[in-house]
């Protein structure tokens, strides 16, 4: 049995690169400071181990939460997995989220005198025990020192997936997925953060888009430039593409949208809801070609989940539409496809649970009817269920 790391008696960080060694869990870029700490490291582990008490002990805007234990965590790079290997010996699903690094949607900025400021961000998604969305700031200074800073959720909420744009002495935090709970649908969320005192503050602007993460900003002409990403309208509605470039003015806190495009979007889902099996259909294909052993058992796999036999030919002319046409030969992503009618890109994005159809113009209302009615007519055979069709406002 491995004995937790919590339990032994670590006098220096030396400790915990014996401990790494010996378990070879060491990341590759484990690069360890090596100093004498405190010989009430043990304790310092206990008080910081898990995430939630970036919350806890958090009380001022800013809150220095620097210990030796989570300046290891940021040199080694270590991730909450590691970690969870590293104090248990094994993963666990049943475990607290552990404080750590590789997080996704945390934005990086370096600033002219060598400092890097690390925000925010997430550790894996909502189904895993070490799902945490953070709201700290990580200092990285260029002689190798790190501090870390907490804050109350009321001053700065847990934040991912957002932008930095610095301008003079403050970087502008635009825009956070956050967790479902604490999501502010109408509202664009911005903060600035004072790269002198690391304080944060929330910035109030107008004619706002809602909310929007996984986009990029930039400034220009004192102006903040926003394109890209994605939006969620409210609560029930589904994740799509940000399609307009926006602009914040800095003087006036005035967002206006720039280009104003009136694509028609549409979304085609099963009336239950449940997931496509789209995904299926492909996996059995690819096994037809390059492993035909398991082609036979992957298509009985479907027909018990469809209760019909895979119409496979039908899944082939899924987005072949009863309209002149032609196939958009440019790279897409793996879950896309896109055909062009008069001129005007069609884009098919596969979202597991919902096709989100992307009309980049505009079609003839008959034109459009064809395309919406053919797609739920053959998702409806091929999934031997209902589709539905939600129109989208932009």
């Amino acid at each position: 049995m491995t004995t937790p790391i919590s339990s032994l008696q670590l006098k220096s960080i030396d400790d915990f690169d014996d401990v790494c060694e010996f378990r070879a869990y060491k990341n590759e870029n484990f690069e360890i400071i090596k100093s004498d700490f405190s010989k009430q490291l043990t304790k310092t582990v206990e008080k910081f181990q898990y995430a939630k008490v970036l919350h806890q002990l958090a009380t001022d805007n800013p809150t220095n939460l620097t210990n030796p234990y989570w300046q290891w965590i940021v040199a080694c790079n270590l991730s909450p997995d590691n970690i969870e290997i590293i104090m248990n010996g094994d993963f666990s699903y049943y475990s607290q989220a552990f404080w750590g690094m590789e997080r996704m949607g945390q934005t990086r900025t370096l600033l002219a005198d060598g400092r890097e400021i690390w925000i925010g961000g997430e550790f894996e998604d909502y189904y895993d025990p070490q799902f945490f969305i953070y709201n700290d700031v990580i200092v990285k200074h260029p002689n190798g020192d790190i501090e870390i800073y907490g804050y109350p959720l009321d001053i700065f909420p847990a934040t991912d997936f957002h932008s930095a744009t610095l301008i003079d002495n403050k970087i502008w935090l635009i825009g956070s997925l956050g967790y479902q709970e604490q999501r502010q649908y109408k509202q664009t969320q911005v903060f600035t953060l004072d790269i002198d005192t690391y304080q944060i503050q929330a910035v109030k602007t107008k004619n706002s888009m809602g909310l929007i993460y996984k986009h990029t900003a930039d400034y220009q002409d004192g102006k903040i430039v926003l394109s890209g990403g994605y939006k969620i309208q409210d609560k029930d509605a589904p994740i799509i593409e940000q399609i307009n470039k926006w602009t914040l003015d800095l003087q006036t806190l005035t967002w206006k949208n720039c280009t104003n495009y009136q694509w028609q979007i549409f979304m085609i889902k099963r009336a239950d809801n449940s997931y496509f099996s789209l995904w299926d259909f492909d996996n059995a294909l690819f096994d037809k070609k390059y492993n035909k052993d398991n082609f036979a058992i992957a298509v009985q796999k479907l027909e018990e989940k469809l209760g019909i036999a895979p119409n496979f030919e039908l899944f082939a002319n899924l987005y072949n539409v009863p309209l002149e046409h032609s196939i958009d030969k440019s790279e897409l992503e793996y879950n896309e496809n896109a055909i062009f009618i008069n001129e005007v890109r069609v884009r098919y994005v596969d979202n597991g649970r919902n096709i989100c159809v992307y009309v980049e113009g505009n079609l003839p209302q008959n034109q459009l009817a064809i395309l919406q009615e053919d797609l739920i007519d053959k998702l409806t055979i091929l999934e031997n269920s209902p589709c539905v069709i939600e129109k989208i406002r932009e």
